[in-house]
């Protein structure tokens, strides 16, 4: 098992298991924008729990991209944030 050549190689997959890809609301772009430039600037400091819900979503990111991709690492070592105010707005699926 290979990981697909491109992204479009899984358009098929999202298709066979019933799952709609959802467009981020305009303003949701615009609050994750913003956080990121306060962030780049360091105006901005996570707190405790907003470093936990961080950390919640990245620990099932990694599970789920391990079972994804049969254990073939795709990404190598991130460094990347999501934004804290969409995880914050949507944690029902981090659990």
């Amino acid at each position: 098992n290979r990981p697909p050549d491109n992204f479009d190689d899984f358009s098929n997959d999202y298709y066979n298991n019933s799952i709609d890809l959802i467009e981020n609301s305009p303003q949701e772009t615009l609050d994750v924008v913003i956080e990121m430039i306060e962030y780049l600037r360091g105006y901005v400091s996570y707190n405790e729990q907003e470093e936990l819900i961080s950390k919640r979503f990245w620990d099932k990111y990694s599970k789920l991209m391990q079972v994804c991709s049969s254990g073939i690492n795709l990404h190598g070592v991130l460094k990347a944030r999501f934004s804290i105010s969409y995880l914050q707005k949507n944690q029902w699926w981090i659990g």
